[in-house]
Protein backbone atom coordinates (compact mmCIF):
# COMPACT_ATOMS: atom_id res chain seq x y z
CA UNK A 1 0.00 0.00 0.00
CA UNK A 2 3.01 2.48 1.03
CA UNK A 3 4.53 1.49 -2.73
CA UNK A 4 3.93 4.30 -5.08
CA UNK A 5 2.54 3.25 -8.56
CA UNK A 6 5.28 2.94 -11.50
CA UNK A 7 3.10 5.64 -13.35
CA UNK A 8 3.66 8.24 -10.13
CA UNK A 9 7.18 8.00 -10.51
CA UNK A 10 7.56 8.03 -13.78
CA UNK A 11 5.35 11.27 -13.94
CA UNK A 12 7.35 12.58 -10.99
CA UNK A 13 10.62 12.13 -12.99
CA UNK A 14 9.01 13.79 -15.75
CA UNK A 15 7.73 16.54 -14.01
CA UNK A 16 11.26 17.24 -12.48
CA UNK A 17 12.87 17.50 -16.03
CA UNK A 18 10.12 19.36 -17.11
CA UNK A 19 11.28 21.96 -14.02
CA UNK A 20 14.36 22.19 -14.98
CA UNK A 21 13.92 22.96 -18.43
CA UNK A 22 11.57 25.83 -17.73
CA UNK A 23 13.73 27.00 -14.53
CA UNK A 24 15.82 29.13 -16.24
CA UNK A 25 14.06 32.68 -18.08
CA UNK A 26 13.77 33.34 -20.83
CA UNK A 27 15.87 35.92 -22.61
CA UNK A 28 15.06 38.24 -25.55
CA UNK A 29 15.79 36.67 -28.65
CA UNK A 30 16.00 32.93 -27.48
CA UNK A 31 12.06 32.33 -26.78
CA UNK A 32 11.69 29.95 -29.73
CA UNK A 33 14.41 27.61 -28.45
CA UNK A 34 12.95 27.79 -24.82
CA UNK A 35 9.19 27.77 -26.04
CA UNK A 36 10.39 24.17 -28.10
CA UNK A 37 12.37 22.86 -24.87
CA UNK A 38 9.62 23.60 -23.01
CA UNK A 39 6.98 22.01 -25.07
CA UNK A 40 9.31 19.07 -25.28
CA UNK A 41 9.25 18.25 -21.46
CA UNK A 42 5.71 19.12 -21.96
CA UNK A 43 4.86 16.40 -24.09
CA UNK A 44 7.15 13.61 -22.09
CA UNK A 45 5.36 14.64 -19.51
CA UNK A 46 1.75 14.17 -20.98
CA UNK A 47 3.03 10.46 -22.00
CA UNK A 48 3.09 9.84 -18.28
CA UNK A 49 0.25 12.03 -16.85
CA UNK A 50 -1.90 10.19 -19.35
CA UNK A 51 -0.86 6.68 -17.81
CA UNK A 52 -1.13 8.37 -14.15
CA UNK A 53 -4.78 9.23 -14.95
CA UNK A 54 -5.53 5.76 -15.96
CA UNK A 55 -4.04 4.87 -12.39
CA UNK A 56 -5.88 6.86 -11.14
CA UNK A 57 -9.01 5.41 -11.88
CA UNK A 58 -8.15 2.13 -10.05
CA UNK A 59 -7.00 4.29 -7.04
CA UNK A 60 -10.62 5.77 -6.78
CA UNK A 61 -12.27 2.72 -7.39
CA UNK A 62 -9.78 1.33 -4.37
CA UNK A 63 -10.80 4.34 -2.13
CA UNK A 64 -14.63 4.05 -2.63
CA UNK A 65 -14.34 0.05 -1.93
CA UNK A 66 -12.92 0.05 1.36
CA UNK A 67 -14.96 3.37 1.87
CA UNK A 68 -17.98 4.43 0.13
CA UNK A 69 -18.18 7.84 2.60
CA UNK A 70 -15.56 9.35 0.70
CA UNK A 71 -17.40 9.59 -2.84
CA UNK A 72 -17.69 13.23 -2.23
CA UNK A 73 -13.72 13.48 -2.09
CA UNK A 74 -13.24 11.13 -4.92
CA UNK A 75 -15.40 13.10 -7.26
CA UNK A 76 -13.39 16.40 -6.27
CA UNK A 77 -10.20 14.43 -6.99
CA UNK A 78 -11.69 13.37 -10.53
CA UNK A 79 -12.22 17.10 -11.03
CA UNK A 80 -8.67 17.88 -9.73
CA UNK A 81 -7.63 15.66 -12.50
CA UNK A 82 -10.15 16.88 -15.29
CA UNK A 83 -8.56 20.30 -14.57
CA UNK A 84 -5.25 19.35 -14.75
CA UNK A 85 -5.42 17.93 -18.03
CA UNK A 86 -7.22 21.09 -19.35
CA UNK A 87 -4.25 23.40 -17.81
CA UNK A 88 -1.73 21.14 -19.84
CA UNK A 89 -3.59 21.51 -22.81
CA UNK A 90 -3.72 24.99 -22.80
CA UNK A 91 -0.36 25.08 -21.65
CA UNK A 92 0.78 23.18 -24.77
CA UNK A 93 -1.57 25.50 -26.91
CA UNK A 94 -0.04 28.71 -25.54
CA UNK A 95 3.71 27.15 -26.17
CA UNK A 96 3.13 26.15 -29.31
CA UNK A 97 1.85 29.69 -29.80
CA UNK A 98 4.61 31.67 -28.04
CA UNK A 99 7.26 29.60 -30.54
CA UNK A 100 5.49 30.73 -33.51
CA UNK A 101 5.06 34.18 -32.60
CA UNK A 102 9.06 34.59 -31.76
CA UNK A 103 10.02 33.79 -34.87
CA UNK A 104 7.35 36.38 -36.62
CA UNK A 105 8.98 38.74 -33.62
CA UNK A 106 11.85 38.75 -35.40
CA UNK A 107 10.62 40.63 -38.67
CA UNK A 108 8.97 43.39 -36.07
CA UNK A 109 11.68 43.20 -33.54
CA UNK A 110 8.73 42.70 -30.87
CA UNK A 111 9.93 39.89 -28.79
CA UNK A 112 7.54 37.54 -27.08
CA UNK A 113 9.83 37.46 -23.79
CA UNK A 114 6.59 38.37 -21.61
CA UNK A 115 4.23 35.83 -22.74
CA UNK A 116 7.19 33.42 -22.29
CA UNK A 117 7.68 34.84 -19.13
CA UNK A 118 4.09 34.02 -17.99
CA UNK A 119 4.24 30.94 -19.95
CA UNK A 120 7.23 29.85 -17.47
CA UNK A 121 4.92 30.56 -14.22
CA UNK A 122 2.24 28.77 -15.59
CA UNK A 123 3.98 25.44 -15.95
CA UNK A 124 5.72 25.69 -12.76
CA UNK A 125 2.26 26.21 -11.34
CA UNK A 126 0.69 23.08 -13.14
CA UNK A 127 4.35 21.13 -11.92
CA UNK A 128 3.39 22.68 -8.10
CA UNK A 129 -0.57 21.98 -8.49
CA UNK A 130 0.18 17.96 -10.10
CA UNK A 131 2.58 17.38 -7.21
CA UNK A 132 -0.06 18.19 -4.57
CA UNK A 133 -2.63 16.18 -6.30
CA UNK A 134 -0.88 13.45 -6.54
CA UNK A 135 0.39 13.34 -2.78
CA UNK A 136 -3.45 14.16 -1.98
CA UNK A 137 -4.45 11.39 -3.88
CA UNK A 138 -1.87 9.35 -1.82
CA UNK A 139 -3.11 10.56 1.03
CA UNK A 140 -6.92 9.75 0.61
CA UNK A 141 -5.96 6.32 -0.40
CA UNK A 142 -4.37 5.60 3.05
CA UNK A 143 -6.95 7.09 5.13
CA UNK A 144 -9.82 5.16 3.16
CA UNK A 145 -7.68 1.97 4.25
CA UNK A 146 -6.49 3.38 7.50
CA UNK A 147 -9.59 5.39 8.78
CA UNK A 148 -11.53 4.55 11.98
CA UNK A 149 -15.10 4.35 11.48
CA UNK A 150 -16.05 3.54 14.95
CA UNK A 151 -18.08 0.75 15.42
CA UNK A 152 -17.95 -0.49 11.70
CA UNK A 153 -14.56 -1.34 11.91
Amino acid sequence: MGERPDSSRQLEEALSRWEQTVDDPTLPGETAAWCGEALAGLEHCEKAFASTLENHAAEYAQILKADIGLTPRVEELRQADSELRRKLDDLKRRLRRCGGNEARAVETSEEPVEEASSLRQGVLDFIVHCRAHEAELQTWLLESFYRDRGAVD
